[in-house]
């Protein structure tokens, strides 16, 4: 059993847990065995000579400023310096001008003879394949105007390997590499802001296995060879305790869409999908010539779609 997998299953929010759970791991391992600690503060100073391994520190998790919560600041406290980090476990939550701002508000402090960003997220430039993702640009855009901040992926944290950090730090390497670091391609990331990272890893294993082709936010679907297997995953999404269950709704669909899909050459798979409405009184199906799938969400007051379906494809995701 993995904890952190046990944790993304039971809440809508995983980064917190994330970001204290890596703030008291840098903690104990300046206090025991410093392999964590030391890789990790040579990543975020790029080996600077002039910023060596503190011999004393403070480490605290949601550090408050006035323009809000940095999610773990490291103070050399003899030295006078600040090394603030910024944690995203989603390109997803990438806010524009936070860096930026969390740094101004440190420096304003005026406690700090220094103060350097780090922005650690699931990727950086270095593994993103050559793709700009959000917080890629998020750094770029703040790198030219703050020399010594660094991007580090969360791929660079796994590489770690601390023996104090027992089983715990294992399961949080493989859960990284499982969930929070998994390549996509950007036509599969519609979906992002309202799952966690290993409901959208699983489900999109899932739509593979069935024969959708990986890659592809729009999928033939004269490719999906195992139905149930693909109806599964929309099933997965269905159940994911982000959605909200408490409410009935109703088909908004005419007969004449119903009937016209369910006499296609993918009436199998119309079916299923369908018959979803029925197992889950939260899911219905919306549309005038193609038709969504779609399930209640709190803070979308139509619902958010989860497939819509043409005669040929479905496309995965498409909110409107």
């Amino acid at each position: 059993m993995n904890i952190f997998e046990v944790i993304d299953k039971t809440t809508r929010s995983i980064e917190p847990f994330h970001s204290r759970y890596f703030s008291d791991a840098l903690e104990a391992s300046f206090k025991g065995d410093q392999s964590l600690f030391s890789k990790f503060w040579s990543m975020a100073t790029e080996s600077d000579s002039g910023w060596p391994i503190p011999s004393a520190v403070e480490v605290t998790a949601e550090y408050v400023l006035d323009s809000g919560r940095v999610d773990i600041v490291i103070v050399d406290t003899v030295m006078s310096r600040c090394l603030a980090i910024e944690i995203k476990t989603s390109e997803s939550s990438t806010t524009e001008g936070q860096l930026t701002k969390y740094q101004s508000s440190l420096e304003n402090l005026g406690k700090f003879s220094e103060v350097r960003m780090v922005y650690l997220t699931p990727f950086n430039i270095e593994n993103s394949n050559g793709e700009l993702t959000n917080s890629i640009l998020e750094f770029k855009s703040f790198a030219e105007i703050s020399r010594n901040s660094v991007h580090l992926s969360w791929l660079e944290i796994a590489s770690i390997d601390w023996i104090d950090g027992g089983e715990l730090w294992q399961q949080h390497r493989e859960y990284i590499r499982n969930a929070i670091c998994v390549k996509r391609d950007s036509s599969q990331r519609q979906l992002d802001a309202f799952f966690s990272p290993l409901e959208l890893a699983t489900f999109w294993d899932d739509v593979a296995s069935a024969g959708g082709p990986v890659g592809a936010g729009v999928i033939d679907l004269a490719s999906i060879s195992d139905i149930q297997r693909f109806v599964g995953a929309i099933r997965s999404l269905i159940n994911s305790p982000r959605n909200l269950n408490t409410s009935v709704r109703i088909n908004r669909i005419s007969d004449e869409v119903i009937a016209r899909n369910r006499s296609s050459v993918h009436c199998e798979l119309h079916n299923s999908i369908m018959a979803l409405c029925d197992e889950y009184p939260w899911v219905w199906v919306q549309g005038k010539k193609n038709y969504g799938l779609r399930v209640a969400r709190p803070g979308i007051s139509g619902g958010l779609s989860l497939c819509t379906f043409g005669d040929s494809s479905v496309r995965i995701g498409q909110l409107r």
